[in-house]
């Protein structure tokens, strides 16, 4: 499934509301070919860089040709190349922030962008993200939250991996954790956690994602007195059956999350949800009822939750339809197609 899926599938429901759309991107993809189908407008051009001359000409050329409304910048060289590109043009200007972090007032590069007077809106992708824009930016607040949804028929007939292929005994529990390790992603106090629970539990830890096994994360699984437990598939292009196969998923990030993929892809493949309390992950799940919150960086903390949901089969498997549900409402794609579509227009108001 394409990481990109959720904002292409929201241009094509736009598209069938009556929205005229073009998009300039990298190059061909599986997508590339729905827009083409579904009649938006394909061009390849996307910035390369923060400065990127072709690409902003190729940007203004094409706001020069004909008339649009709204030009809708989602990452940092588009927003630098398109904010050029508009100079002195009617079109709006909005760009798409998804990131509770690293947009500060005092920081000069930022009114190139997210903070240049030109940006006529902000679209967030959650709450914590608009407090952390709204905190920074001074003046009239342009910000408006839009979260970005899931469809539960785009995770259909995904059938969970045997977990023996892993080594993993089938009466074991299996805990995963998915992503490209950083500093941010808090795996090391999820390992210093594995050590602290329970060893008759015989809980196994499956670290998908590339740079999982790196030197410090292996010393602190052999700390843990269980390494064999702690397994490093590396990238997988299965991933959504080995997260469909385990009894919980964890998220210990310590920082900048977003309304994060990986923790909704968990709720919809039916998989229990522990992940860290910060902003982004505030409005996924309600603690106790939907998913499982502990503090960020607080090994104990994950520690103990780990070993309530390992232990409470009829909790993990409640949490997990509660979850389904959010997906269904406030989460879904639908819900998001419509609040973007308020958004736009409410742009042009």
């Amino acid at each position: 499934m394409s990481s990109t899926r959720p904002e292409a599938e929201i241009y094509l429901s736009l598209k069938k509301l009556g929205y005229e759309i073009t998009i300039i991107t990298h190059g061909e993809s599986e997508y590339v070919t729905r827009f083409r189908e579904s009649g938006i407008k394909v061009l390849f051009g996307h910035p390369v860089k923060r400065r990127d001359d072709e690409a902003t000409a190729l940007i203004r050329q094409e706001l020069l040709a004909q008339k649009y409304d709204v030009l809708m910048l989602y990452n940092s060289r588009a927003i630098a190349n398109g904010i050029r590109a508009a100079k002195g043009l009617p079109v709006k200007v909005a760009v798409y922030r998804g990131c509770a972090a690293d947009v500060n007032w005092y920081d000069p590069f930022n009114y190139l962008k997210i903070l240049n007077p030109r940006v006529d809106a902000i679209l967030c992708n959650n709450i914590g993200v608009q407090r952390h824009i709204q905190s920074n930016k001074f003046g009239k607040d342009i910000s408006t939250v839009v979260n970005k949804g899931h469809d539960l028929a785009w995770y259909e007939g995904i059938e969970p991996i045997d977990k023996t292929t892993l080594g993993i005994p089938l009466d074991a529990p299996m805990l995963i954790c998915v992503a490209n390790a950083s500093k941010f992603k808090g795996v090391p106090y999820l390992l210093t956690a594995m050590g602290q629970i329970n060893p008759k539990l015989n809980a196994h830890l499956v670290l998908c994602g590339r740079r999982m096994d790196t030197e410090e994360h292996r010393k602190l699984a052999t700390a843990s007195g269980y390494p064999e437990r702690i397994i490093y598939p590396g990238f997988r292009d299965d991933v959504y059956r080995l997260v469909a196969a385990a009894d919980v998923k964890i998220l210990p990030s310590v920082r900048g999350e977003s309304l994060t993929k990986a923790a909704v892809e968990a709720m919809a493949l039916g998989t229990t949800l522990l992940l860290t309390d910060l902003p982004g992950n505030e409005e996924l799940v309600i603690h106790g009822e939907s998913g499982w919150k502990v503090p960020p960086r607080n090994a104990s903390a994950l520690a103990q939750a780990m070993e309530q949901l390992i232990q409470d089969s009829s909790l993990r498997q409640n949490l997990a339809a509660a979850a389904k549900q959010r997906l269904a409402g406030p989460l879904s794609h639908a819900t998001t197609v419509k609040n973007m579509d308020a958004f736009f227009q409410g742009l042009l108001e």
